[in-house]
């Protein structure tokens, strides 16, 4: 098992752990890990080599009492939000670290996409809406031409959480290039 997983991984959870050291990035972030918050915690890094801020930021807390946000606490929100945004002309796609590491202690990145066909007439105010009813504080973040894409970004915020919010437009493709 130990082998299988140092070969998914590319290094040996065990060295790290021997050494008090954290895993190394993606999972942990290679640094020290000799201070515990409590036996629970030592245990955890004993199995999974995180350290104790690893650990805080897979389980969705930073420490401070606000809540990163991990897959797991965003899944909720993203399902609600693919139902609600069908009705808008829109599907949601998940990108960032949420999507590549499982959490993120500085924002969600939810992209918005317009939908194609006869019903699809994307409407960003019935999104906006609907962040303001749960709460969440809109602001424009970015500009197209900031991120090189077709897109314009939003910013929500909520009890110290913070949402990217990516309106994307369609680019036209003549034919797919087959090299």
């Amino acid at each position: 098992m130990e082998q299988t997983l140092t070969n998914i991984f590319g290094f040996d959870r065990r060295t790290h752990i021997s050494a008090n050291r954290c895993v190394p990035p993606p999972m942990g972030c290679g640094g020290d890990a000799t201070e515990f918050k409590d036996e629970c915690s030592r245990r955890e890094y004993s199995i999974s080599g995180l350290c104790q801020k690893c650990q805080d930021k897979f389980y969705g807390y930073d420490g401070e009492g606000t809540k990163a946000w991990t897959l797991e606490n965003a899944l909720p929100l993203l399902r609600e939000l693919e139902t609600a945004c069908n009705a808008w002309g829109y599907f949601t796609a998940l990108a960032g670290s949420v999507l590549y590491k499982g959490w993120s202690d500085n924002d969600l990145d939810i992209h918005l996409y317009e939908r194609e066909g006869p019903r699809a007439s994307p409407n960003p105010q019935a999104a906006f809406k609907w962040f303001a009813s749960k709460g969440w504080k809109m602001s424009l973040c970015g500009d197209p031409l900031c991120y090189g894409s077709e897109a314009t970004i939003f910013e929500a915020t909520k009890d110290g959480q913070r949402i990217n919010l990516f309106f994307t437009q369609f680019v036209a493709v003549d034919e797919p290039v087959n090299e």
